[in-house]
Order: C-alpha cells, then structure tokens, then sequence
C-alpha cells in the first residue's frame, strides 16, 4: 500500500527515492508515479468525511504504478491461493471483505495527515497475519508448515508495518496485519463467531451452486476424539 500526499497540505519529496507518497502540487510530481484526480478521490483519505472513506472499498483495487501493482501482484496471489484452497473460496471472500474494510477504517482513522492510501498490501499483511495466528493457536502440522512457508517467502516484508519509510502506507501494512490475526482469533477461538461465519460461508457456497438444490454440507468436527468424525449440517 502507498500514501500519497494531500494537495490542501503537500509534502515534499524526498531527495532521488521513489515517490510512493506525492505531493498533488504540479512542481513535485513525477507523472509515472503520480494519480490522475479522479483516482485520488477513491483512495483512502484520513479524517476526510464523507469523501475519504469512499477508498475503504475501492483503495484496494488501485494502484499508483505498474511497478506498485507488479509488487503486490504475486504475492496477493500467492497468500490468496494459500487462504482459498484451504479455508474454501467462499471463507476467502468474506475474510478478503473483513480485512479490507476493517483495516480500511483503521487507515481512515488513524493514518498520517495529509496523505490518500491506495493499493492491496494490506489484504496481503491481513492474510499473513491470519495464516500466523491461526498456526500458533491451532498447532497443527498443515496450518505450522504453510504459515513457516509464507514467511519465508514473504517474511522480509512484515518490516513494511514499522514507519520506516515515509511514502509507503505502513499504516496500511500494520493494520491489515492486525486486523487479520484478530479475525484469525476470534474465529479459531470463538465457537459461536466461527458458527455464524460457517453459516454465511455455506449461504454463499449454496447460492453459488446451479443445481439449485440445498445439499448437506459435511465439515470436520472440532470436538474431541468421541462421537463423529463429521458433522452434517442441513442447509
């Protein structure tokens, strides 16, 4: 995710780096990094009402580069694929929306003065985040072997949460890290949470389907070694 500077209070560039937070005045862009009006106004704009909240549902989808979105592009597709083919593409989506408004919200609320956030790295922090939760509250070898296997792919950038760098949103990094591992807790930990989320992830799953027909869906049981191995819920 970057931050980009706020034309009413602009920021100056800093000396050759990359501009990833520009300034909107015309002496201190630099026009491949820089985002048409139209582009600004659905980013995530702190403390801007009602305007600036418009990025929580569309920042994610932007990006100020083809090198900003060629950055995010293989590792959102990695962690995303991870989330998907072991929590299901219906449990994907809901925790994609949950990571992106929560921390969206968090951006808008606490992130730096004068900036617009833009970009999807904090959906990536956010499924990092609860892949690592989940493998430390669980402890089973699927979930430890894939949460050791991202951060050694990918665990170079969790340094992106600590405001090392003044133009990239490390707000953006840092909440959507946070955000993901409380979802990640309160559903590995909170039965009747983790019901109603099964519950509106199977609602998605059957209203997905062609056949028309409401299935059983069988899901593993958490319980202990006693009774089934399955249980079925009608639907």
């Amino acid at each position: 995710m970057e931050a980009h500077g706020n034309e009413r209070e602009p920021r100056p560039a800093q000396g050759n780096s990359p501009l990833t937070c520009i300034p909107k005045t015309p002496c201190s862009i630099t026009p491949l990094f820089s985002l048409p009006p139209c582009l600004i106004s659905c980013s995530i704009a702190p403390r801007s009402f009602p305007f600036g909240m418009i990025g929580i549902l569309f920042a994610p989808f932007i990006h100020s580069s083809f090198a900003h979105l060629g950055a995010n592009s293989i590792p959102f597709f990695v962690t995303a694929a991870v989330i998907n083919g072991t929590r299901g593409t219906a449990h994907f989506l809901l925790l994609s929306v949950a990571i992106c408004v929560m921390s969206g919200l968090m951006v808008w609320a606490f992130g730096r003065s004068s900036t617009v956030h833009v970009g999807v790295s904090g959906a990536i922090f956010g499924y990092v985040g609860f892949l690592c939760i989940a493998a430390a509250i669980e402890r089973n070898v699927t979930n430890v072997a894939i949460a050791i296997l991202v951060l050694f792919m990918y665990g170079s950038m969790l340094f992106g949460i600590f405001p090392t760098d003044e133009q990239v949103s490390w707000e953006g990094h840092l909440f959507g890290f946070l955000m993901g591992g409380l979802i990640s807790y309160i559903y590995t930990m909170n039965t009747n949470a983790r019901e109603q989320i099964d519950r509106v992830a199977d609602d998605i799953t059957i209203g997905g389907s062609t056949d028309g027909e409401r299935q059983p869906i069988l899901r593993k049981s958490r319980g202990g070694g006693s009774g089934r191995g399955l249980e079925e819920d009608e639907v």
